[in-house]
């Protein structure tokens, strides 16, 4: 009966009790050297959720994102340019890998701003680490030094658009 169908389709199509926060960052492991910045991610998701990561568009993108290893398949960007990723339920390992390319600075929003942070690095200094482990929620990395050598551009990177596709059979 369609009273029963329509109970049906509520329940189906109500987001998680979660929501909006249906995902935390645990813990943040940033590595940098002159060609190559590296976030390790421990992300914790209560339901099958989106969520944002920090990359700018004008001094830094990843050239690579892997989920537990495995490349991300599902990347979108909003209209602000945020770059977004589907995350399963449980806990995950999200690692961004890319070229720091010629930029002095480079500033890391995080929107989901992880508990605990750490820094390890070359040629760059890092700000807004606190000595207890805590964060700010942007991270601003400052060369210190080109030791004479070119600087790579920023390498252009393919993203695949996300699509969801609903159809009505009749």
């Amino acid at each position: 009966p369609q009273p029963l169908l329509d109970e049906l389709r509520q329940r189906l199509l109500e987001p998680p009790a979660c929501t909006p926060h249906c995902a935390d960052v645990s813990r943040l492991e940033l590595a940098a050297t002159p060609d190559q910045l590296r976030l390790i991610m421990r992300v914790h998701a209560a339901a099958d959720t989106a969520i944002p990561l920090p990359s700018t568009l004008e001094t830094w993108r990843p050239g690579r994102i892997l989920l537990n290893n495995q490349p991300v398949k599902r990347l979108s960007r909003d209209e602000r340019g945020a770059l977004w990723m589907v995350v399963p339920q449980g806990v995950h390992r999200v690692k961004m890998i890319g070229s720091p390319g010629n930029s002095d600075e480079i500033r890391l929003s995080f929107p989901i701003r992880p508990h605990v942070g750490t820094y390890a690095g070359v040629g760059w200094q890092a700000r807004g680490f606190e000595a207890d482990g805590t964060m700010d929620a942007t991270i601003s990395l400052i060369r210190t030094a080109t030791g004479g050598l070119a600087r790579p551009a920023i390498p252009k990177t393919d993203i695949g658009a996300y699509f969801q596709v609903i159809r009505t059979l009749h």
